[in-house]
């Protein structure tokens, strides 16, 4: 159904799941800089950082947000 929170046929919504407050905590940490990008009409290049356990950058949710921008 439009608009609906459930995931397939599971009870669980979205919303509530683990990985929608990741998403979100993801989006709303690295937001700043790819607004700022954006409204200068710049290109923002996304860092990567190693970490003990493995790599981290931002450029997913970089992508995902300058794609929804356009």
């Amino acid at each position: 159904m439009y608009g609906s929170d459930e995931c397939g046929s599971g009870s669980r919504s979205f919303r509530g799941s683990d990985i929608h407050e990741q998403i979100s905590f993801e989006i709303t940490v690295n937001a700043d800089s790819t607004h700022l990008a954006t409204a200068l009409q710049s290109t923002y290049f996304p860092f990567k950082q190693r970490t003990p356990g493995g790599m981290y950058s931002d450029q997913a949710v970089s992508n995902l947000m300058g794609d929804l921008f356009k």
